[in-house]
């Protein structure tokens, strides 16, 4: 946003949302999609893997249970993205193909697929 900021020559004193200086460049925000993307991507990876990392992720390996509020699971998000199931997901990620499809729609807010 500093870059946007400095080419349209906004002063940080002026009050110009952040919306008002993506809408007079014309761009969009990508961080969530990319941050998606690469989450996904990281995802097929592990679950084409065998290792201790897959383990993690699938909670295989126990933890202490924290007191304070439930983080949200990086399963909770690849499910809320996808709409999938685990089961569904592994058997996808072996075709690269595919999974790097379905990642890409989801990365790109298309609902389930």
């Amino acid at each position: 946003m500093w870059l946007y900021r400095k080419m349209l020559k906004v002063s940080y004193k002026d009050s110009m949302s952040n919306e008002d200086v993506l809408n007079r460049v014309k761009a969009k925000k990508k961080l969530l999609s990319e941050l998606k993307n690469r989450k996904l991507q990281y995802v097929g990876y592990i679950l084409r893997s065998s290792g201790l990392q897959k383990q993690l992720l699938e909670g295989k390996v126990g933890t202490r249970r924290l007191r304070w509020r439930p983080r949200n699971t990086w399963w909770a998000d690849i499910r809320k993205w996808t709409g999938k199931s685990l089961n569904y997901l592994a058997r996808t990620a072996e075709d690269r193909t595919k999974w790097r499809a379905m990642a890409s729609r989801a990365s790109k807010g298309q609902g389930t697929i």
